[in-house]
């Protein structure tokens, strides 16, 4: 078994590298390991051999009761887990048999947790391990007496309810077209503009799910500046890889329905007017 590491810059979550998610940038053996002196490191998921998974907790209060549930108590179990300081959030460290998509699950309108091993076009995630420091200047740290040199397989449950949540959005994605696009409008200043701001209210750190029907709402307009749209709001997100979204784009179907039907603008409107829009 072997882990595979890429190099974050001290103090923050950002790789060093611009194409840090590529196979060839991640470090695999000893030899390379110089790669990570004087830098903060993440574990590369798909990269590992085999590869591993982080079950991240962005949210203690419903999550924890929600695995209680499922018939798992995250509170006792034997893997390598690291915090840094906020008794909220959790990370959870597991090897996989294959690496499997990246899955977001909001609990109640909160962002609660993450399966983490890889993006859809089979790039990895990465998620920052010790001794690195957090952007609030607190350490990483072990929780348990386990580390990255002895991380269990992922028990069962977590591993069936990952993959039936795959299954539902993937059903979700390839659902029929329920109607037709008819609300087309003409690009014209005003209506960009209007656009702008409502995704102003949409954070694009949203499930894959959401942010895929807003780049896709976006593209939707037929404009000029579509591309250009979806791409600057997609870049404020602190996951965003070019590659995913270049990927996303091409696959674009104006004949597919996204979570909530069919996909138009006003998607855009619905998902800005639960952050707050008023226009």
């Amino acid at each position: 078994m072997s882990n595979a590491f890429i190099p974050i810059k001290r103090g923050t979550k950002k790789p060093l590298l611009a194409n840090w998610n590529l196979k060839e940038n991640a470090v695999t053996t000893p030899e390379d390991a110089h790669k990570l002196a004087g830098h903060d490191i993440a574990l590369a998921h798909a990269y590992s051999d085999p590869p591993t998974v982080c079950l991240d907790i962005d949210d203690g209060k419903t999550a924890f009761p929600y695995f209680d549930e499922l018939g798992i108590d995250l509170h006792s179990i034997d893997a390598p887990i690291c915090w840094s300081g906020n008794s909220n959030r959790f990370k959870y460290f597991f090897r996989l048999k294959e690496a499997l998509p990246l899955h977001q699950v909001q609990i109640n309108g909160v962002m609660s947790f993450e399966y983490r091993c890889q993006n859809k076009n089979g790039t990895t995630v990465a998620d920052v391990v010790p001794p690195s420091t957090h952007p609030t200047g607190k350490q990483y740290e072990w929780v348990t007496e386990r580390d990255l040199r002895s991380i269990p397989d992922i028990p069962s449950i977590l591993l069936d309810d990952w993959k039936r949540r795959l299954a539902e959005e993937k059903a979700k994605y390839t659902a029929p077209l329920r109607a037709t696009f008819r609300d087309y409008e003409d690009e014209t200043p005003r209506r960009v503009t209007v656009l702008r701001s409502q995704l102003d209210y949409i954070s694009p750190d949203c499930p894959y799910d959401q942010w895929r029907d807003v780049v896709f709402a976006i593209l939707s307009t037929d404009w000029s500046c579509a591309h250009s749209l979806a791409l600057s709001w997609s870049e404020r997100s602190d996951k965003f890889d070019y590659r995913s979204f270049k990927a996303l784009v091409d696959s674009y179907d104006r004949n597919r329905s996204g979570a909530h039907g069919v996909i138009t603008k006003g998607t855009i409107h619905h998902y800005a007017t639960q952050g707050g829009y008023r226009g």
